[in-house]
């Protein structure tokens, strides 16, 4: 992804050859010395600048490099200075939950990576600690990393999902900005195991507001639970968490106030080639919006607006990606009296989806929350009602579990599901599990026996019954 500047410090030729096009060409062995990042909105890591390195290009004569020439290095010869050599320990539990620090789009800087027998999830603490990636247990991305250049460079499309103040403008400095980054670690063993990390940054603009996000995983669960909390201090802070110079409770304490409208951008995976197979699926109070993203190919961003939808009237708090050639989903939830809308448009490579919640008014002192919990599901049945998902996760000794999760309205402190197969049928007890800032799912795991899919999993959510099969 990063691309690094590098500034020649000697050149070398070798052979030299003729065109097909009649023109003479020359082999260069360049060294050039890393003078930071080829993009100025993306900061390059500090160990790098300055180190050297040797390219070679093919180049026309008489115009070979010279000292003191600038050089965008390429994909792998930005990768081969950037990548950090790899640590020893496992990345894949099949039980518990491990939160380890990997490179994993080679930009040099470290995400942070949790991981249990469903889900990996990464986070960039560097990077406005978007969630840059969410696979399932066979390792397939559910995210998308576009990578696409924008405002003349000054923002670039990473993908995965990130957070979005609109009063922070466009592109607002959430999306680049590094976060002062604190470890939970994991917590607990068996099934009470957890991975926790949390995430802080006070922004310039809006003036005295404070962004705290904090990342879950739980075992047993395919499920990543992200919770936001803005603080607005006051117009004046900067001394301190409160920072004012005002006593609390002033007449200009009651006056200084300040709009926050919270979103999540999320650019989704592109599962097949375009046109794409993508579809949403979003339960409303006028039922089941069923959207379909076929990419047009025509049509240019600059002009128009290839293509955009968006939904009001949410219902449940349940967002479903699905891709028409796989049974694979990513389930997408949320507080439904929290959230405004859902939009999905086409301004860039593959849909790009935004979760805009309410806007909120602070008083200084005052906060407002939201929560989203992403679930990488290898099957998914919608309804009006609520939505029943299935991931497999990866087993040992002939077992491998399978994670139910619905989620319905109601009050019942449990909920109960059945899993029909070749073996038989069983029983599994869904109990309710809250979602910081996100409302609550019914969630429980049976082990099967390794290649006993397919399977037919059922499951009632309010006056629905739910059902759907999961494959081999």
């Amino acid at each position: 992804m990063q691309r690094l500047l590098g500034e020649v410090v000697r050149n070398e030729r070798k052979r030299r050859y003729r065109g097909p096009n009649g023109l003479e060409h020359a082999e260069c062995r360049t060294t050039v010395r890393v003078v930071g990042s080829a993009v100025e909105a993306l900061a390059a890591p500090d160990r790098v600048v300055g180190r050297e390195t040797t390219v070679r290009r093919d180049c026309v004569l008489p115009w070979t490099p010279k000292k003191g020439d600038l050089i965008v290095l390429g994909a792998s010869e930005s990768a081969r200075i950037l990548r950090r050599r790899s640590r020893a320990g496992a990345e894949q539990p099949t039980g518990g939950v491990l939160l380890a620090s990997r490179d994993v789009d080679v930009d040099g800087f470290e995400e942070d990576v949790l991981s249990n027998a469903f889900v990996t999830a990464a986070v960039q603490a560097h990077r406005g600690a978007r969630l840059l990636s969410l696979a399932g247990a066979d390792g397939t991305d559910l995210f998308a990393r576009p990578e696409e250049y924008t405002m003349a460079g000054k923002y670039v499309l990473l993908g995965g999902a990130e957070l979005v103040v609109s009063e922070a403008g466009n592109p607002g400095e959430i999306w680049r900005s590094a976060f002062d980054r604190e470890e939970g670690g994991v917590e607990g063993t068996g099934d009470e195991a957890r991975g926790e990390v949390s995430y802080s940054r006070r922004l310039k603009n809006p003036a005295g507001v404070r962004v705290e996000k904090t990342v879950r995983l739980d075992v047993g669960l395919p499920v990543v639970m992200e919770s936001y909390t803005v603080r607005y201090l006051g117009k004046l802070a900067g001394k301190g968490e409160d920072g004012s110079k005002d006593s609390a409770g002033s007449a200009k304490d009651s006056k200084d106030e300040q709009e926050l409208t919270l979103a999540v951008r999320m650019s989704t995976a592109l599962l097949a080639p375009e046109p794409s197979l993508n579809v949403f699926e979003l339960p409303c109070s006028d039922g089941v919006h069923l959207v379909r993203y076929h990419k047009p190919g025509f049509g240019r961003r600059w002009r128009w607006r290839d293509w955009r939808d968006e939904h009001f009237g949410l219902r449940g708090g349940v967002l479903v990606v699905r891709w028409e050639t796989s049974p694979r989903a990513l389930v997408v939830l949320f507080s439904q009296r929290r959230a405004a809308h859902v939009s999905v448009r086409s301004d860039y490579p593959g849909p790009e989806v935004s979760l805009v919640h309410r806007t909120r008014k602070l008083k200084k002192g005052r906060s407002a929350r939201m929560g989203v919990a992403y679930v990488a599901a290898d099957a998914v049945d919608v309804g009006r009602s609520g939505v029943l998902a299935v991931a497999r996760g990866r087993g040992g000794g002939g077992r491998e579990p399978v994670s139910v999760l619905l989620r319905a309205s109601g009050s019942a402190r449990y909920k109960r599901a059945s899993v029909e197969g070749r073996d038989g049928t069983r029983g599994v007890t869904l109990r309710r599990l809250e979602l910081p800032e996100a409302g609550h799912v019914y969630a429980g795991t049976v082990e099967l026996p390794a290649g006993a899919a397919p399977v037919v999993v059922r499951a009632r959510a309010g006056d629905e019954r739910l059902e759907l099969e999961l494959g081999a």
